[in-house]
């Protein structure tokens, strides 16, 4: 009803098929009864968790099962560009309660290839989170000795926000195969050696509020992709980093070495570890598991629409490392798992 551009619609005896209803007086949970031990209101049927009042739910980063880091470690130089210095398979699961709050994130790491001669080690940061707020750290793997110094928690001590040194040294969860190989996984005439698969996980603490304290609870959204901020730390020198493109360094990153050599960072968020001529990037995060190159042969040569996804941002050919057409030369690819 109603006139001149002020129409009305009276809505009434509405009928929405469903399996139940639910009840918005409790988080819109199930209203009918239905089986659920744990008792968190989430029936067993849809909970993850059944037996774990304080879990519920399962949130996987990367939707097609494990992704694909890989990094060059010469970095700020351009180096062999064969982005096969570290490679590294990752699944990030970000596991919520019955309220949607964040209670436990279990990172899945199978290290594959070691292409450098350097002794390179590798963190994760998640940016926005504060390193108060992460309750106890297990399951990394650290030297005697090690270069890094920590929290009582197990994050890296120092940083603005949490930060995980899941490995301080890549021989460790890789075994070199001897015989002159220069790397590990990367030479084709070398046998294949099996990576150290790893759960690392990372305990919330629970949200406080009181008079004189707030803290909020940590969602999904703060832990996505762009809060996804994994590195290589260089032959040993904490404060040689190499991130991803647009990503920012830790607060242990020596702020020198930007904008030297080939690098092209300047301040610009955008701009970090991104080369000056190109835009072409120290590191690469696919979101799916793929092959890596054999050591020095340039990336481009086995991806071949490689350069024009990286020279454009992203913008071209997003798809770059699927295995269709032509988009990939398989003969100096390699896949160890």
């Amino acid at each position: 009803v109603g006139t001149g551009g002020m129409a009305r619609a009276g809505l009434d005896d509405l009928s929405i098929p469903g399996k139940y209803v639910s009840d918005p007086s409790s988080n819109c949970f199930p209203k009918v009864e239905k089986k659920d031990t744990d008792g968190d209101g989430v029936a067993d049927s849809e909970d993850d968790y059944p037996e774990d009042k304080y879990k519920a739910f399962d949130n996987y980063l990367s939707p097609n099962g494990f992704g694909t880091l890989m990094f060059e470690d010469l970095w700020p130089a351009k180096g062999d560009y064969d982005f096969n210095d570290l490679v590294v398979d990752y699944m990030v699961n970000r596991v919520t309660n019955a309220e949607g709050e964040v209670v436990e994130v279990l990172i899945d790491l199978l290290p594959r290839a070691a292409g450098a001669g350097y002794s390179n080690g590798f963190g994760i940061e998640f940016t926005g989170i504060s390193p108060s707020r992460i309750e106890k750290v297990a399951g990394a793997n650290i030297s005697s000795g090690s270069i890094h110094e920590f929290m009582s928690n197990g994050l890296e001590e120092g940083n603005k926000h949490a930060t995980i040194i899941a490995f301080d040294k890549v021989h460790n969860v890789l075994t070199h195969p001897g015989g002159g190989a220069v790397g590990i996984n990367t030479d084709p005439k070398f046998p294949v050696q099996a990576g150290e698969k790893m759960r690392i996980t990372m305990h919330i603490r629970p949200a406080i509020i009181t008079t004189r304290r707030r803290e909020d609870p940590i969602k999904l959204s703060d832990l996505t992709m762009k809060s996804f901020n994994p590195f290589l730390i260089v032959n040993q020198k904490r404060s040689v980093e190499v991130h991803l493109p647009g990503k920012l360094p830790t607060a242990h990153a020596d702020k020198s070495l930007f904008g030297t050599k080939d690098d092209n960072s300047n301040g610009d968020e955008s701009s970090y570890y991104k080369a000056k001529d190109n835009g072409l990037p120290w590191g690469l995060n696919v979101t799916q598991s793929i092959p890596y190159m054999i050591n020095k042969v340039d990336i481009t040569k086995g991806y071949n629409l490689f350069y024009k996804w990286a020279a454009t941002g992203g913008e071209a050919y997003p798809d770059w490392y699927l295995d269709k057409g032509d988009y990939r030369e398989n003969k100096v690819l390699l896949n160890a798992k």
